[in-house]
């Protein structure tokens, strides 16, 4: 409550008549309120111990999340606070102290706390930014240039989710180098969208501005930039300049920038409101802080398993109270309420634990600890990380590794002569022989590192060298099943039927009523009687779609329905019934469009199940054990692997349990929850394929243990699975990159956090395949041409806990003003290649940046997906010249020349993505067939088809006969195909191999009570 003060004054009115005095008292008061107290959106005045680095605090209110410094540096002197006073402007409240920086041109940032609900969630527009048309927002910051020298130093609000990195919409305040001199003098600045507005104010090194900035959104977004403003703590002057743009302007993030050394410039009181009083609160202004968080935590440090107790009883708020106590546990397991608790930790490493707090206003403020959590030998990782700079030519010494960590004291490289490496420039190590190096790291918390690092020759420098043609296998992806998708993998057309039923009932004039939720259906996905009744309707019936735009079905072509059960079934669209009896119903296509079926009765107890749509051919095929259309194992059959990525519609998977996944016995395939694994089995084994699976992100560990069962026990055993954990992990538009990100342990980066929880299952997936793990090729996904994300998902893991890194092949456009063409509408196909072609030669060096990085670590290379990526999903004037350099000579010319390179750089798999899939679409010409039945020739009918076969190795794949069960102590005969010239090299586990190792038959004796195995390399 906040006092009012009375002041009363009486008068008095006296009335004087023959018969009475009438005396009236009146009293009239006059009421002094207090002022509202302002409350910050969002403000941190640094009220942090003294010489503690800027990266991880949090105090303050209105933030998603502490301070970032780039590159998680704690370096002192660098991003640190400093000294016992704040900065300070005329009679400005101030807090605490304040902060310097910069080190290494590195930037520091924050994310605001943009949540529904949250501190700024008035200003929050239709994307979840701040930015809602009819909005003022003002923020405020006291900024110090410390050196005379024109290195910037800024202050950044931008719309980027990397707190540090400034980039999209922005507005910055501060200087900006040379865009900030005016007439050889330094000016404080407005920069809008990388544009700056100079301001009238000269910099002076040593002297503290105070800069606010207000941005009224709208169509037009204006903004007024006040530097040293003549008035504060009350209504605003006139601004020091105003800039108007029609540029979108939405925020959630602040980025500092101090300079690019260590003491250039110090910042303080960061400050957002909704009025200019708050954002410049006087001496006499009334605010309301923040409440304070404090952790106890016992103990801070052990091994792991670690039980902690902790306790926020030392909070306190010094003008109210504290009403609540959440805790974020930091490990990546969420966090619990309560002013006490306890967790147990398991992930290693320094731990960061917080506790936010909320007080009787609504505000917050949270603060960290930091749990050391060790591993058996008292130590926990370093978390370093290279970068392989340059391989060593062909009988020289030139090889560079870069080496970077962010909490080693010490480390060194060793050579294989055990001499320790000279670094220049503190971590660079030139002049590298090739061979393999020792990496050790240590640090005074406690950490520890050691790797073996390769530096390979680089083989293109060696006079006469070119590649082994059969060095590099193809594989392929299959696209999902849905009834729009041309590839048609199954004779069971009925597979690719879309999942969701639409409801309906006669008379409602609509396509659906939707009611579906309120259905009864089997666990096939049958309803179990029709019509139902609902809310919509007592008589709601179903329609299903079975295709569209000619996908499932062909134009031209008959089909036949067939069905147990009773009741009633029509079709509709482009389509009509030449027969319908009881259950079979054959029709004709007679169109491209839509085509659908009513389902009009089904009897309750016998109800409408079991559907096969089928071609007239295939009415009588064998559906159990040949259920693939041919023509679609035609076309796989040249191909090593097959990715069942988009099979087990693995982005935005919602499996979780075993029970919950998708049944061979299902009506259909489409849907979240994918193809059965049961089924992908049996294509690999029929076709003789290695299979690639991703494991949904979701999946608990048991079922991740039985999935890994599964294709132990009934995938053939000499074929080979490589192993992934979901897929594009780091992709934000895909539900695992947000699931990991929200879900990691925050020491850990989310590439860092990917690799660890893909190792999670690769361990499941081992230890379940036991003495066969061989066959299991652990693979981590990495996202081609970030180098630094690759770095740190590369360096998570222990080196033998991985085989293979995998990014993409894919080449792409530059749709922009630098594509070479610039594209527009009098483009054409040789136009789009040429600036494909062009755009490629460009990304070369980031490319293979990768590649030496993962031979780094002395893994081999194989690339998930790969091909023409010229979609980015928009409009553009020159699409139908995309669409038709789909058929281009050219674009065969340009997959030849890509994946010639890729064989180059040491890929021993790249795979295509997908196998088929229509040309003409703004969302992409994925399909390296426009359809499964596009018939020869493919080099003028489907040339990336055609540039895929031509980069296959023909040869052929070595298969094992000879018995599985077998006695022991007794021999057995295997035997694979005979080719003339080839090598043949046996490896037997669980047994001797007695007679035969060269030749493509071997006697082996096998061991009493011993799972064995059996494996041959022909070459």
């Amino acid at each position: 409550m906040y006092p009012f003060y009375s002041n009363a004054k009486s008068f008095f009115l006296s009335i004087v008549s023959c018969f009475f005095v009438l005396t009236i008292s009146i009293t009239t008061v006059q009421i002094y309120t207090q002022a509202q107290p302002c409350q910050y959106l969002a403000y941190d005045g640094f009220q942090y111990n003294n010489n503690l680095p800027l990266h991880a605090l949090s105090l303050g209110t209105g933030w998603d999340d502490t301070w970032v410094v780039q590159g998680e540096n704690t370096n002192i002197p660098g991003y640190q606070t400093t000294n016992n006073t704040a900065l300070n402007f005329a009679d400005l409240q101030t807090e605490g102290i304040y902060c310097t920086g910069g080190n290494s041109y590195l930037t520091a940032g924050r994310q605001l706390d943009v949540t529904a609900g949250g501190a700024f969630d008035a200003y929050l527009n239709a994307n979840g930014r701040i930015g809602a048309d009819g909005t003022t927002l003002y923020y405020s910051v006291l900024l110090r240039k410390e050196a005379n020298n024109s290195e910037n130093i800024v202050v950044i609000l931008h719309n980027d989710n990397i707190p540090w990195y400034a980039n999209g919409p922005r507005v910055g305040v501060g200087y900006f180098g040379a865009a900030s001199d005016v007439g050889g003098q330094r000016r404080w600045s407005l920069s809008i969208n990388g544009t700056v507005y100079p301001s009238s104010v000269q910099l002076t090194a040593g002297s503290t501005a105070f800069l606010v900035v207000s941005i009224n959104f709208g169509a037009t977004n204006t903004v007024n930039f006040y530097v040293n403003p003549s008035s504060i703590g009350g209504s605003a002057p006139t601004p020091t300049l105003t800039q108007t743009t029609n540029s979108a302007l939405e925020f959630r993030s602040l980025a500092l920038y101090l300079g690019d050394d260590t003491n250039n410039g110090s910042v303080d009181e960061i400050r957002f409101a909704s009025t200019y009083q708050c954002a410049t609160p006087d001496t006499d202004t009334p605010v309301n802080l923040p409440p304070v968080a404090v952790i106890t935590a016992t103990p801070i440090t052990g091994q792991a398993p670690l039980n902690v107790n902790l306790s926020g009883a030392d909070s306190y708020d010094g003008d109210g109270s504290i009403v609540s106590y959440q805790w974020d546990f930091g490990d990546g397991t969420g966090g619990t309420t309560g002013v006490t608790t306890n967790h147990t930790y398991h992930a290693l490493g320094q731990i960061p634990v917080s506790l936010t707090v909320t007080d009787n206003y609504g505000l917050q403020n949270s603060t960290t600890a930091f749990i050391t959590v060790l591993d058996q030998n008292n130590s926990f990782p370093c978390l370093s990380s290279f970068t392989l700079v340059r391989q060593a030519s062909c009988n020289q010494n030139n090889g560079r590794i870069d080496v970077y960590s962010q909490i080693v004291s010490s480390f060194e490289l060793r050579n294989a002569s055990n001499t320790v490496m000279t670094a220049t420039n503190g971590n660079e190590f030139h002049n590298l022989a090739a061979g393999i190096y020792t990496y050790t790291a240590s640090s005074a918390t406690g950490c520890t590192d050691t790797f073996s690092l390769y530096v390979p020759v680089d083989s293109t420098t060696c006079a006469g060298w070119s590649p082994d043609f059969c060095s590099m296998d193809m594989g392929v992806g299959l696209s999902g099943i849905a009834d729009w998708i041309t590839e048609r993998p199954f004779k069971n057309l009925m597979k690719s039927a879309r999942e969701d039923y639409v409801p309906y009932h006669e008379g409602c004039n609509c396509w659906s009523n939707n009611a579906l939720n309120e259905m009864s259906f089997d666990a096939n996905g049958y309803p179990t009687s029709l019509p139902q009744n609902t809310s919509a309707s007592p008589q709601t019936l179903l329609r299903m779609v079975i295709s569209s735009d000619g996908g499932s079905l062909q134009n031209g072509q008959t089909y036949v329905l067939l069905y147990d059960g009773i009741g009633t079934i029509s079709i509709h669209g482009d389509a009509f019934a030449t027969s319908n009896t009881a259950g079979r119903m054959e029709f004709d296509v007679v169109g491209s469009g839509n085509i659908w079926v009513h389902l009009e009765s089904s009897q309750s107890g016998n109800y409408l199940r079991n559907f096969r749509m089928l071609r007239l051919a295939d009415e009588f095929a064998d559906l159990t054990n040949a259920p693939f259309y041919q023509t679609f194992l035609d076309r796989i059959a040249p191909f090593r692997s097959l990715r069942f990525m988009d099979w087990g519609a693995t982005n935005n998977s919602p499996l979780i349990n075993w029970a919950n996944r998708k049944q061979t016995t299902h009506r259909t395939f489409s849907g979240d929850r994918g193809v059965p694994y049961e089924t992908m089995i049996q294509l690999a084994n029929i076709t003789q394929k290695d299979v690639w699976i991703c494991v949904p992100h979701l999946a608990d560990d048991d079922f991740v243990t039985q999935m890994a069962t599964l294709f132990r026990d009934n995938l053939n055993p000499n074929l080979n699975i490589y192993l992934e954990y979901s897929n594009e992990v780091w992709n934000w538009m895909f539900g695992q990159a947000q699931h990991n990100n929200d879900n990691r342990p925050l020491n850990l980066n989310y590439g860092r956090a990917m690799a660890q929880k893909a190792d999670r299952v690769f361990k499941i997936w081992h230890n379940v395949f036991g003495n066969q793990k061989i066959r299991v090729k652990r693979v981590l996904g990495l996202q081609l041409g970030f180098s630094y994300l690759n770095e740190q998902i590369l360096s998570q893991l222990k080196q033998t806990d991985w085989d293979y890194a995998s990014p993409t092949w894919y080449f792409g456009l530059d749709h922009g003003a630098s594509g070479n063409p610039v594209l527009n509408a009098g483009s054409t196909a040789v136009n789009v290649l040429t600036n494909a072609r062009n755009a490629w030669i460009n990304f070369k060096p980031t490319i293979r940046q990768d590649y030496r990085n993962i031979k780094l670590f002395g893994k081999e290379i194989i690339n998930y997906e790969g091909g023409q990526h010229f979609a980015d999903f928009q409009q553009h004037p020159y699409l139908q010249a995309m669409y038709d350099a789909q058929y281009h000579a050219n674009m065969y010319a340009l997959y030849n020349e890509v994946l010639d390179s890729t064989r180059i750089w040491g890929s021993k798999m790249p795979m295509a993505f997908v196998l088929s899939g229509v040309q003409e679409s703004v969302y992409g010409s994925w399909g390296h067939l426009p359809d499964i039945d596009t018939p020869e020739p493919f080099l003028t009918n489907a040339p990336k088809y055609q540039a895929l076969l031509d980069n296959t190795p023909n040869r052929p794949r070595p298969m094992i006969s000879g018995p599985l069960t077998t006695c022991g102590n007794q021999s057995y005969t295997y035997t694979t195909p005979f080719v003339s010239g080839a090598n043949y090299n046996w490896v037997v586990t669980g047994g001797t191999l007695e007679t035969g190792q060269g030749t493509n038959t071997v006697t082996v004796k096998w061991a009493n009570g011993t799972l064995g195995n059996i494996s041959v390399y022909q070459y």
